[in-house]
């Protein structure tokens, strides 16, 4: 059995997910942002903490 090798990502709480329209709470809206900077990170992995 062959590894896949190492991966790299983020651990965020959802709270740190901030976007212009989340009132400063945080929701899964900001995703879509946040995916577009792990693709130019060349971060392949996110794990959010549980609420």
């Amino acid at each position: 059995m062959s590894t896949p090798g190492r991966l790299s990502g983020l651990l965020l709480p959802l709270f740190s997910l901030r976007s212009r329209t989340d009132f400063g709470i945080g929701d899964f809206g900001a995703m879509d942002g946040l995916f577009a900077w792990m693709k130019a990170a060349r971060q392949r992995l996110l794990m959010v903490l549980p609420l």
